[in-house]
């Protein structure tokens, strides 16, 4: 979702050699994901990671591999063909792609509903496709292009909260994470937006999310939400009265914003533009009901 550029950066990590095969490793993963790569340590300022706890207690409750788009995929997902403030596109059900084992987002240049441009969301089922709390994860590649982004996150509205992982395509050696928090109770009309403090921020790594897929995740728990780039912890927020804590949905999608200063102006000539995901999965904590 919009946000401004953020002036809170991290600093870059290394190009990981692997993508996400040592997601068990997690006692290396845990002293590595406390050491940049200019020896300093990449977690948010405001997070106390002195008693962080690996991901091996996670235990995988729900996940999509995109073999094909067949009536089991239907039943569990729901494509968006809405649009909303602040988006130049409209979303295409058409522009969603399962092929290859991988699933394709597209945005176009070719008008559709009330927009000049045509993008695509894809987003778990509207009435049994909602999560509350657990680790969120997908390997993806990003879409490339100013004026685009492309996103894995969960959203919920009436109240409006999210948990964002976004690329810009103006500058995808970033990856941003950003949250959205209104309080309930659920059914609420409380919809502002509103944008905690520092959100949203920036997690540099070397390498081009857009030339390759790397794992993205994050890990929401009442009050903490923790985001992951291959397994290495890069940023963490732990304020209990931001942090989501209402069912939401698992979300994808491209688009193209209204708002410049944060993507850039679009470059019609990168369209059309893909971004790639090969896979999803929702993990739960062992003491955790599950979701």
């Amino acid at each position: 979702m919009p946000g401004s550029d953020s002036e809170h950066s991290m600093p870059s990590l290394d190009c990981p050699m692997t993508q996400g095969f040592i997601h068990r490793l997690l006692p290396l993963l845990l002293l590595l994901s406390l050491i940049g790569c200019d020896g300093q340590d990449p977690v948010s300022a405001e997070a106390d990671t002195t008693d962080q706890t690996a991901t091996g207690d996670w235990v995988l409750v729900w996940e999509e591999n995109f073999d094909a788009r067949d009536a089991a995929f239907e039943e569990r997902w729901d494509a968006g063909n809405h649009t909303f403030d602040g988006n130049e596109s409209h979303f295409n059900p058409a522009n969603i792609i399962v092929e290859d084992g991988l699933l394709k987002l597209r945005l176009t240049d070719v008008p559709y509903g009330q927009r000049q441009y045509s993008g695509a969301e894809l987003r778990t089922d509207n009435q049994d496709g909602f999560f509350t709390y657990g680790r969120f994860e997908t390997r993806m590649k990003a879409a490339d292009g100013l004026g685009i982004v492309s996103s894995f996150f969960t959203f919920r509205y009436d109240p409006w909260q999210e948990i964002d992982i976004e690329f810009r395509g103006k500058d995808t050696d970033q990856m941003q994470a950003n949250l959205f928090f209104n309080p309930g109770p659920e059914g609420a009309p409380n919809n502002s937006g509103f944008n905690p403090l520092p959100f949203p921020r920036d997690a540099g790594f070397g390498c081009d999310a857009a030339e390759e897929f790397h794992v993205y995740a994050f890990e929401w728990e009442p009050g903490s939400v923790r985001w992951f780039i291959d397994d290495e912890l890069v940023l963490e927020t732990s304020d209990p009265s931001t942090v989501p804590d209402l069912p939401q949905q698992l979300m994808m999608n491209i688009w193209t914003s209204a708002y410049p200063n944060w993507l850039g102006e679009l470059d019609a000539d990168a369209l059309p533009a893909e971004a790639q995901y090969d896979w999803v999965r929702v993990y739960r904590r062992n003491d955790q009901p599950t979701p």
